[in-house]
């Protein structure tokens, strides 16, 4: 038997075997991971695909019409619901800003900052504390605007996504009541009618 011939066969082999094992280990670390297409760094929850975040704003009293100096009571919620078909992704980074309608009934009044780097959920929603805003608008002015500013990071893929916007809800001012100025009548004033005084006549 040819012993140096065997060594020298088996020595192939191995080099052949050991060649293919290393081919395979490159070929599989520069393959991405089967969840990597599926589900990016970023996408939150893993199978969300829609991007819903949006703001919502109710007043109280309820009435588009109120009385100038009146005071207006404004609720304001983050909602990030999915739609029909799809699922919602979550919002992070939440900012939001309420504003007051002021003195020329636009949206400049006192601001209110209600969020600055809040997280809302898929499918969740969440309320933040009510706003008053006294209505005190300039004569002539017939109606006050309130606006709500928002902004988010939607977190879609990699890199994220974002939603912002400004929402507006306007109210009527009833105009102040006419002042009725009150009508003074006169009274005519009597006259006197003078008396004749009797001159009395002597006789001596």
């Amino acid at each position: 038997m040819n012993i140096s011939g065997y060594r020298s066969a088996r020595a192939s082999r191995f080099v052949a075997i050991l060649g293919w094992a290393v081919l395979f280990a490159a070929h599989a670390s520069a393959s991405p991971a089967p969840n990597a297409a599926i589900r990016p760094m970023h996408r939150e929850p893993a199978t969300c695909d829609q991007n819903d975040f949006t703001i919502r704003i109710d007043r109280n009293p309820p009435d588009p019409s109120v009385a100038n100096g009146s005071t207006v009571v404004y609720s304001i919620s983050a909602e990030n619901l999915s739609a029909a078909g799809g699922q919602a992704c979550d919002a992070t980074g939440v900012g939001i800003t309420f504003t007051c309608p002021g003195a020329d009934g636009n949206a400049d009044g006192a601001s209110t900052v209600l969020a600055t780097n809040d997280t809302v959920l898929s499918n969740t929603t969440k309320a933040y504390a009510p706003v008053l805003c006294v209505i005190n608008v300039n004569p002539g002015v017939t109606f006050a605007r309130a606006s709500a500013t928002f902004s988010a990071v939607i977190h879609t893929t990699d890199p994220d996504d974002s939603a912002n916007g400004t929402k507006t809800i306007t109210i009527n001012v009833q105009p102040p009541p006419p002042t009725s100025t009150p009508t003074v009548t006169q009274t005519p004033t009597a006259t006197a009618t003078p008396t004749a005084t009797p001159t009395s006549s002597w006789r001596i």
